[in-house]
């Protein structure tokens, strides 16, 4: 993976992906080029994963935290 890709966040990563759709879907695109780019995009989808991912577990482990403190107060 291009050490740029680590650190994109989802809007990043979601944007090229995107453009790499309209890139090969204009079918102006080489077969080899094509093939990096669906490796690229494979990346890209990865990193948006792990973002939906990680905001979903910060989410539940939110309500979690608040549901323990309702808890205790009783």
């Amino acid at each position: 993976m291009d050490n740029s890709q680590e650190y994109l966040d989802f809007e990043q990563a979601l944007n090229r992906l995107h453009e790499i759709v309209g890139l090969v879907g204009n079918r102006e695109t080489g077969l080899e080029e094509s093939i990096d780019m669906l490796e690229e995009a494979v990346q890209l989808a990865n990193i948006c994963t792990e973002n939906i991912d990680k905001n979903q577990w910060l989410k539940s482990s939110e309500g979690e935290s608040h549901e323990q403190g309702d808890i205790s107060r009783r």
